[in-house]
């Protein structure tokens, strides 16, 4: 497989440290583009501004051409999809920072925008990369003066190795892949499934506060439960997660054995 043009997504705003990781280790290998929040947008899911005008506007991200909205990650693909006119050979959503695992993924604007992706064609294949970094950097705002190089060993060069690998595999037969890496370096890769029950990860607990009628949603990952072969255990053990993803929600099992059958009500 021949990748030549890539375009990179994301939720952590177009300067964030993922992205500058991403451009400065693939800038002299691809043509890259850039399509982004202009802000800090992670937990939006695939929200799309349907009653306000979105503002955009064009930056450069280290020599990358960038566009970015004051929107949604979604909002910005649709924006990418209309302003380049163009299908790229591959859509990278990330480096995110902070865990995209189990379903809690839609909740995910990393992951929402690489699906809504692969939706509008944007490219034949979609990689969505995680980066399980300490929990105070989740919802960091993306700035460009922010000193990205001490993350270049890793996860930067591990994630450019999972880049290089996945394409010389042709993406393992699967149009999109979610990808995890834990939070300490690691060369360890693991095909995953997902963890179907969130609070299996994610510390899902809320202090619900009477008097104000308002909570704060935690942030944290719980326990391991040791099973190397779902997505947040593979994580908590130090494995590099590849989650091989559908992209038409179909149940097979039951569609196949349903097909042809209809009935009145």
């Amino acid at each position: 497989m021949k990748i030549n043009n890539i375009l990179i997504v994301g939720d952590d705003g177009y300067n964030s440290i993922g992205t500058r990781l991403l451009v400065h280790l693939l800038k002299d290998r691809f043509n890259l583009k850039i399509a982004a929040t202009k802000d800090q947008q992670s937990g939006v899911g695939g929200k799309l501004t349907l009653v306000r005008e979105v503002k955009w506007g064009r930056e450069e991200v280290d020599g990358v051409e960038a566009i970015w909205v004051n929107g949604t990650p979604v909002d910005a693909i649709e924006l990418a999809r209309n302003y380049f006119k163009e299908k790229f050979d591959l859509v990278i959503s990330g480096m995110n920072l902070g865990a995209n695992a189990t379903n809690g993924i839609i909740s995910s604007g990393t992951f929402a925008v690489a699906f809504r992706s692969f939706a509008l064609d944007m490219a034949p294949n979609i990689l969505v990369l995680s980066w399980n970094c300490p929990d105070d950097f989740w919802c960091r705002q993306g700035d460009e003066n922010d000193e990205f190089r001490k993350f270049l060993e890793y996860p930067g060069k591990a994630c450019e190795k999972i880049i290089d690998v996945a394409v010389e595999n042709d993406f393992w037969g699967s149009d999109m892949l979610n990808v995890n890496f834990p939070i300490q370096n690691s060369s360890k890769a693991v095909f995953t499934r997902i963890i179907t029950k969130i609070p299996d990860f994610y510390d899902s607990s809320i202090e619900i506060n009477e008097e104000t009628h308002s909570y704060v949603h935690p942030y944290g990952i719980v326990e391991s439960k040791g099973d190397l072969n779902l997505d947040g255990d593979a994580i908590r053990a130090g494995y590099i997660s590849i989650t091989p993803c559908r992209t038409d929600f179909l149940n097979d099992k039951v569609y196949e054995k349903l097909k042809g059958e209809s009935f009145e009500i």
